[in-house]
């Protein structure tokens, strides 16, 4: 199940792509473009890559939302483990060996 940030996330790219892909077939019709730098880069690179120009930096702030989002989450953990260090007295390097030995591989037992 998405959470809502998820979704919002993969909202905005569905409707980024549909945009793009919509402009295409309108100009491909005989419309126009309103926007001047739209415009200009269809007249320079075709109708396909100037819109896709266009779209490639909306696309990856979108992108760079959801991967800050995933660090975000990585943090947290990372500082759940830094005081778990803190008050159990183990390095985070033990805890690592600890988790991956005893969670990650159950046929590795622990000596």
């Amino acid at each position: 199940m998405l959470d809502l940030q998820t979704f919002v996330l993969l909202l905005g790219i569905v409707l980024a792509v549909l945009d793009g892909l919509f402009t295409v077939l309108v100009i491909e019709r005989g419309g126009y473009e309103l926007n001047p730098v739209v415009r200009v880069l269809v007249k320079r690179f075709g109708v396909t890559r100037g819109v896709l120009i266009t779209r490639l930096p909306v696309l990856g702030v979108l992108v760079a939302f959801w991967f800050l989002n995933d660090l975000e989450l990585m943090i947290s953990v990372l500082a759940i483990l830094v005081l778990a260090t803190t008050f159990t007295g183990r390095s985070i390097f033990t805890l690592k060996l600890l988790f991956r030995f005893s969670v990650l591989s159950p046929e590795v037992s622990e000596t």
